[in-house]
């Protein structure tokens, strides 16, 4: 070897040493960054892990709200269809009411109608037997005054004929 390979050998060993020696500092600083990247790495952790338990607390408490909100609305539902039910139940019932009601007053209206018919022709009947009633009191006195014209007439016969 010659002389200047010699030194490029040389040259390349002080090299290679000098970037040793500044390796190590290197290596120092690495870690330090590398230590203080981790704690702000933890950091930034524990404030994302609390951002997230904090969205998971509000989507929690919105599920409760929501679960409440849709019991209380499946009670009212349930309640609004035992309301419904029961309505139903009370027009069924008046509908059957009404339709009695409404049988019975035309059964009413039917007798009412004979019983008017039959009232008209009771009316009828004494208006006759009234008219009857006159004409034969009218006939009775006619024959009672006829009775006592003969009667009138027949005494002196009768006291001619029998003697007193």
């Amino acid at each position: 070897m010659d002389r200047r390979s010699i030194q490029c050998r040389s040259a390349q060993k002080s090299e290679i040493l000098s970037r040793m020696s500044n390796a190590v500092p290197r290596a120092e600083v690495t870690e330090a960054k590398l230590a203080r990247l981790e704690e702000e790495w933890a950091v930034e952790r524990a404030q994302k892990k609390s951002e997230l338990d904090e969205c998971y607390n509000k989507i929690q408490a919105e599920k409760e709200a929501l679960v409440a909100k849709h019991q209380d609305l499946t009670m009212e539902v349930s309640r609004s269809d035992c309301m419904i039910r029961e309505q139903k139940s009370s027009i069924l019932e008046w509908k059957n009411a009404h339709s009695r009601a409404q049988g019975q007053f035309e059964m009413v209206e039917k007798d009412l109608e004979k019983e008017r018919k039959l009232w008209e022709d009771g009316e009828r009947e004494l208006v006759k037997a009234m008219e009857q009633v006159r004409t034969l009191t009218a006939e009775r006195d006619a024959l009672r005054e006829e009775v006592k014209d003969l009667t009138d007439a027949a005494r002196p016969l009768c006291r001619l004929l029998v003697p007193l």
